[in-house]
């Protein structure tokens, strides 16, 4: 965000209000679901990464994601 008030008051009321930008219709229902899950308001119930990619290749989806050995390496 560029620093003035403006936008200084769109983030934090997206801290505050758990506001969160609309996902275009576009994106798959089953990303639109993990996307709200990363955006879960206590840091705890978050997905992992690496729980974020086993949900993106069950779903048949592994063009979406690197090998997770390759990811386990720089974690």
């Amino acid at each position: 965000f560029k620093d003035d008030d403006r936008s200084r008051d769109v983030f934090d009321r997206m801290i505050s209000d758990n506001l969160r930008p609309k996902i275009p219709e576009i994106v798959p229902k089953f990303m639109c679901e993990l996307i709200e899950k990363m955006w879960t308001h206590d840091p705890s119930k978050r997905p992992s990464f690496i729980e974020c990619i086993d949900y993106i290749e069950s779903r048949g989806s592994k063009k979406f994601v690197t090998k997770k050995e390759e990811v386990k390496k720089v974690m």
